[in-house]
């Protein structure tokens, strides 16, 4: 019963801004402290494989979402 499609865009538009918003063009960020402040010091290879799987899985479930849109 809930909007797949608002949560999709919810969830990609925290990747963006959080987790993608790196000051290292094409980098990542994926430790922040309590207050939400990057602490991270590397960015390491596996947080892409999982962004980049997470990316494609969403692609292909993106028509069916879709489809369940309300008219």
């Amino acid at each position: 019963g809930r909007d797949a499609q608002r949560e999709a865009n919810e969830a990609i538009t925290i990747l963006l801004d959080q987790y993608l918003a790196a000051p290292i063009k094409g980098g990542w960020i994926d430790a922040f402290d309590a207050d939400g402040r990057p602490v991270a010091t590397n960015m390491p290879t596996s947080t892409l494989y999982h962004v980049f799987l997470a990316f494609t899985e969403a692609m292909r479930v993106q028509p069916p979402l879709l489809s369940q849109r309300p008219a």
